[in-house]
């Protein structure tokens, strides 16, 4: 069932963890050309370059980006396959789940 081992999961799961990283994700998903080169990247997102540079390492370090050197620039793209792994596991096992009952908290007992 589990594709990925736990550690890949956590870890691709931390990746996106944090809003400015989850934008960097869209944006590379909707416009893989602005990740060409690190610029690009920075005036499409408009983060300040030492902000970028740091969520791009960590996205590099969880497996969720690829960074190639290219002449002069560097250039990011997403590391598409064991992302995929990941997403399917967590799709795959919110599928095969029942969908639980939902009570309101005053039916539990609770004050609200």
């Amino acid at each position: 069932m589990f594709q990925i081992s736990d550690q890949s999961l956590a870890s691709y799961c931390n990746a996106l963890a944090h809003k400015r990283r989850a934008r960097i994700f869209r944006i590379l998903i909707t416009d893989p050309a602005s990740g060409s080169s690190f610029s690009k990247l920075q005036d499409v997102l408009g983060f300040a370059p030492s902000s970028l540079i740091h969520h791009l390492r960590e996205m590099e370090r969880c497996g969720v980006i690829l960074r190639r050197a290219k002449g002069t620039q560097t250039e990011y793209s997403l590391n598409a396959r064991p992302l995929g792994r990941a997403l399917k596991t967590i799709i795959d096992h919110c599928q095969t789940q029942p969908t639980p009952e939902i009570k309101p908290l005053h039916a539990l007992g609770a004050r609200v």
